[in-house]
């Protein structure tokens, strides 16, 4: 009759568990009375599982922070580079300014000298014909 009553109360166990109350468990052995060293063994699996996981997520948001912060890196040096490049094509084009401008001065002052040597050489033509003039006469 007692094999009966224990039986019954494993019953009783089974159903608080089934049920999802918990069993009420005493210190130590009773521990081990209660749930079979399969059970315990399945229970220390557990808790090393999400001690695994605790550790998987706490190296992820590592690593999500580390990524962050190079992608920042990489994006300031990228906006560095891109400035860069842009200083150097404005100081190209100061300087192909500055070459054609040059070169307009040049062209110009050419055409200037070109239109005061034809007015010197006309000048001359003028006079020469005023003094050819007054030796005929």
């Amino acid at each position: 009759s007692s094999s009966a009553d224990d039986d019954e109360e494993d019953d009783e166990d089974d159903d608080c568990i089934l049920e999802g109350e918990e069993v009420n468990m005493e210190a130590g052995s009773d521990r081990d009375d209660e749930y079979g060293q399969d059970e315990l063994d399945d229970l220390d699996d557990l808790e090393d599982q999400g001690a695994a996981l605790r550790e998987q997520r706490r190296l992820k948001e590592e690593a999500a922070l580390r990524d962050r912060a190079l992608k920042a890196k990489s994006e300031k040096e990228r906006l560095l580079a891109e400035k860069a490049e842009r200083d150097r094509l404005a100081a190209e084009k100061a300087e192909r300014d500055r070459l054609a401008k040059e070169k307009r001065a040049r062209e110009k002052a050419e055409l200037e000298e070109e239109a005061r040597l034809k007015r010197e050489k006309k000048e001359r033509e003028r006079l020469l014909r005023e003094e050819e003039a007054l030796l005929e006469r």
